[in-house]
C-alpha cells in the first residue's frame, strides 16, 4: 500500500472524527449541507461527497499519471467516507 494513501486516510479519518459532534448534532466546522427538493429535505453527509471525488478520481488517474499527491487526496476521500460510514444514521438520507 501506497504510504501517501494510508496518510491520507487516518487524515481523513482524524479530521472528521475531530470536527464531528456525532451524530444528530451539528458539526464544529462547518454546516451541513440540506437540499430542499419538492418539499423534501436531504442531507448530503459527508463521505458521500468524498465518494463522489474518489469516483471522479479514477478517470483521471487512468487518463493522467498516477502521483503522491492524487495517492493522498484519494486517502482522504477513503478515510473521510469510512468515518461518515461509522455513524447509525449514514444511510439517513431523506429528512423526515
Amino acid at each position: 500500500m501506497n504510504l501517501y494513501i494510508l496518510c491520507g486516510f487516518v487524515l481523513g479519518f482524524m479530521f472528521y472524527l475531530i470536527i464531528d459532534n456525532g451524530e444528530k448534532q451539528t458539526p464544529k466546522l462547518y454546516k451541513s449541507i440540506i437540499i430542499h427538493y419538492m418539499n423534501n429535505k436531504y442531507h448530503l453527509h459527508h463521505w458521500i461527497i468524498f465518494l463522489i471525488l474518489f469516483l471522479i478520481l479514477i478517470p483521471i488517474i487512468v487518463v493522467y499519471k498516477y502521483t503522491n499527491l492524487i495517492a493522498l487526496i484519494m486517502g482522504i476521500c477513503l478515510g473521510s467516507i469510512l468515518q461518515g460510514l461509522t455513524y447509525n444514521d449514514a444511510f439517513e438520507i431523506k429528512i423526515k
